[in-house]
């Protein structure tokens, strides 16, 4: 007897799930059919309404894989894969789903007919079949004046710790899949497509005025005026910093304007301990960046978003800057440290300074952590972002367990994944504190924290 068959003999388990349907760039699509299957057989039905959401509840499911498919006529049919277990009884799974229109996959077919409204700061051409996602950037890389853009920021310091601002155009091709990064795969695409890939296609600097008056026109012009600022981490290169910040703009359909903050990393595995230096090297840096955005930009709501060894800049920063009483009077909304590759200890110490800075600082940690694990070995000290019996409960942090959310063979990047991209999206579109759509609680020696179930 199979195992599948052996699983309808299992007492089955509650399960709802909640979510919206999206097109290929991230608008809304109404009338969508969306129909939960188990193997073969359809065990929940909805249809996306006139705002794109649709609503399965309290589906009785039997434990193994299921499918969540949407079709609707005239778009292509995707799915997205579950595996329901015993802790998802009485939860509620919180999806998105994307469709994309079947023109776009038959080369006979007239672009024009499937040519969406491009949103604020993308821009789209008929005969184009990707959006174009802007990304406004501040780094203290040394400039090099070259064509490639690739090239136009490497791993060296700038001259004098000097700032450089400007903003990039990043493609989000059509076919761009919810949490992915799309890059070219080896010996079959050399270069970037931006009909394929998430690519880098333009890098241009601008004066500090300029800069700031572009931004300010870019914020003002949405409903809320609101922007997020992006800290990469160790082993990232400036490309791959902007082009992460793109898609996690627009797979969190972002209505203000994205930031990304690139320090030198020199984007090697083998340069750890010169990523670490330079890291540091960075705060000052950061930090008066950060102060340009609140009193320049016009901003309403500032979100800020670190990853891995990103975090030392960003909590440095607010930890020194909660002294200034001119940062509480301005907007920092949302402080997310996702997979902190900084001290345990030292975060305990700075984590209430650096935490009244925003209205509420949220720690996305793992224990499928592999890059932190190693990091636990080189420093003999627990990282912030350890998760299982290390994870950090510190008052003033809501700490959110992603051991479950998959990223390849590290596990370090869960936090551009579907899964962890949901709840983000939830955090900064509604500020909603825990418990949310698809969080478990749970509760260690007296303090509460959050298991995502993915």
């Amino acid at each position: 007897m199979t195992a599948t068959m052996l699983q309808h003999f299992e007492q089955p388990i509650a399960v709802s799930f909640q979510g919206s349907v999206i097109d290929g760039l991230g608008d809304i699509v109404q009338q969508a059919a969306v129909n939960l299957l188990f193997g073969d057989r359809p065990v929940g039905r909805a249809q996306s309404s006139e705002d794109g959401t649709f609503n399965m509840s309290d589906l009785e499911l039997k434990l193994g894989i299921h499918k969540l498919r949407v079709s609707k006529l005239g778009h292509g049919t995707s799915e997205e894969t579950f595996q329901v277990t015993e802790s998802m009884s009485g939860s509620t799974q919180l999806v998105m789903l994307r469709l994309t229109p079947t023109g776009w996959n038959d080369p006979k077919a007239d672009p024009s007919s499937f040519v969406a409204s491009p949103r604020e700061g993308e821009r789209r051409s008929k005969k184009q079949r990707y959006a174009s996602v802007r990304v406004f950037f501040a780094t203290d890389r040394k400039f090099q004046n070259v064509r490639n853009v690739y090239a136009r920021f490497g791993a060296e310091r700038s001259n004098d710790g000097t700032t450089s601002l400007g903003v990039c155009q990043v493609s989000i091709p059509e076919g761009h899949r919810l949490g992915q990064l799309e890059n070219p795969i080896f010996k079959l695409h050399l270069l970037e497509d931006p009909e394929r890939h998430v690519a880098l296609l333009e890098v241009t600097t601008q004066p500090e005025d300029t800069f700031f008056e572009n931004f300010r026109n870019a914020v003002e012009a949405t409903p809320t005026p609101a922007a997020f600022v992006f800290v990469h981490g160790y082993n990232v290169t400036f490309a791959e910093a902007v082009r992460r910040t793109a898609q996690m703009a627009f797979d969190l359909n972002f209505k203000g304007a994205p930031i990304c903050y690139s320090w030198p990393s020199h984007g090697q595995f083998s340069q750890y301990m010169a990523d670490e230096a330079t890291v540091e090297w960075t705060i000052q840096h950061f930090r008066e960046f950060i102060l340009k955005c609140l009193r320049r930009s016009g901003v309403k709501e500032v979100h800020l978003i670190a990853h891995s060894m990103g975090n030392r800049a960003l909590a440095h920063s607010l930890s020194q800057l909660s002294a200034d009483p001119s940062v509480h009077q301005h907007q920092i909304h949302q402080i997310i440290l996702a997979a902190p590759d900084i001290d345990r200890g030292v975060f305990v110490q700075i984590a209430r300074d650096m935490s009244s800075c925003g209205k509420r600082t949220t720690l996305y940690a793992s224990s499928s952590d592999l890059a932190l694990r190693v990091s636990q070995q080189f420093h003999a000290y627990p990282r912030a972002g350890e998760a299982g019996d290390k994870i950090l409960l510190v008052t003033d942090v809501d700490t959110i367990d992603a051991s479950s959310v998959g990223s390849g063979f590290l596990g370090h990047s869960y936090y551009g994944q579907r899964t962890a991209l949901t709840d983000i999206y939830d955090l900064i579109t509604h500020g909603t504190p825990p418990p949310r759509l698809g969080l478990r609680e749970h509760n260690k020696q007296g303090l509460t924290y959050w298991l995502i179930q993915a």
